[in-house]
């Protein structure tokens, strides 16, 4: 069946952080969030020419769907600061079928905001694709 989870965590840079979210087969194992497209997953921020007011956030999750039916996860990202006020809001999707994957989520920012960013909102609903 279809359905919705959601968990609010402290933001930590390119340390795996457990989740352990299901809905329905898909399960979110854990995510590993790190400030530069380029970089590899843990890899500390590094200025690209002519971007030096814009970064990517990536969000690397970890993901399973053990059944070989075809799930379609969206997922929803917030982005708080310290007092909870809303920083940024994005949402994609993504599908799995039978297997086990990181899904890079990439999320433009203004480089400034990424310093003010201390939790997370991870919502995800999933639905038989």
């Amino acid at each position: 069946t279809d359905g919705a989870s959601a968990e609010q965590l402290a933001i930590k840079i390119g340390q795996a952080i457990d989740l352990n979210l299901m809905v329905g087969p898909v399960r979110l194992r854990s995510v590993r969030f790190v400030n530069d497209p380029n970089a590899s997953i843990g890899e500390r921020f590094r200025m690209r020419p002519g971007r030096d007011t814009e970064t990517i956030v990536r969000a690397a999750f970890d993901a399973e769907n053990r059944e070989s039916t075809k799930w379609q996860v969206t997922f929803d990202l917030t982005f708080l600061d310290a007092s909870g006020k809303l920083i940024d809001r994005v949402n994609k999707k993504h599908s799995w079928e039978g297997e086990s994957s990181v899904y890079n989520f990439d999320s433009p920012i203004l480089t400034y905001a990424v310093q003010f960013i201390k939790d997370v909102k991870i919502s995800f609903d999933a639905k038989v694709d």
